[in-house]
């Protein structure tokens, strides 16, 4: 291990001694080539870190049917990374830590409200209650910002258009 940083040294003291003395074209010439080989070399020696590296790290993904974000994302917290229309992201990153974990459980890891209340250690009745809570304040939130965005003149799809229409006929 000695051996190899001394020459290491030797090779860096004599690299910094030939560009001190360039003077004509062919000792600059001399000098990228240098360069242009240890740059190759570290490019290699990173390009085999990184491929041993992801070897490794993604072992344990074998037999994954799943999207690349699936995988990063799946968590409570990081789960709204995953949801494309940013009024609905943004409602979802501001949820409660509670709320993000009962949402995550049920919509993500497909949980019966049982099997949350189990994990959780709570009643089904009280997953419920807050599940219920959390979507019905997603829902008003989520009405005024679609408004908006017909008035704006912004395009909305036909599930935003069925949700207005079925939360103003629950409201009337």
């Amino acid at each position: 291990m000695k051996r190899k940083q001394i020459k290491r040294d030797a090779e860096a003291e004599a690299l910094l001694r030939i560009e001190i003395a360039a003077r004509s074209f062919e000792d600059f010439t001399a000098v990228v080539k240098w360069y242009d080989r240890l740059d190759t070399n570290r490019e290699r020696r990173e390009r085999d870190h990184e491929i041993s590296r992801a070897q490794e790290s993604l072992d344990w993904l074998e037999g994954w049917d799943g999207e690349f974000l699936d995988i990063i994302f799946d968590s409570a917290e990081d789960m709204w990374q995953l949801i494309e229309d940013w009024d609905i992201t943004e409602l979802v990153k501001n949820l409660t830590v509670k709320q993000k974990d009962v949402l995550y459980l049920t919509a993500m890891r497909l949980y019966t409200i049982a099997q949350v209340a189990l994990v959780k250690g709570q009643t089904g009745r009280n997953i419920r209650k807050l599940r219920s809570l959390m979507i019905e304040r997603i829902r008003e939130k989520l009405f005024p910002r679609l408004l908006e965005r017909i008035a704006k003149g912004f395009p909305i799809t036909t599930t935003e258009r069925k949700f207005i229409d079925s939360y103003q006929q629950g409201q009337g």
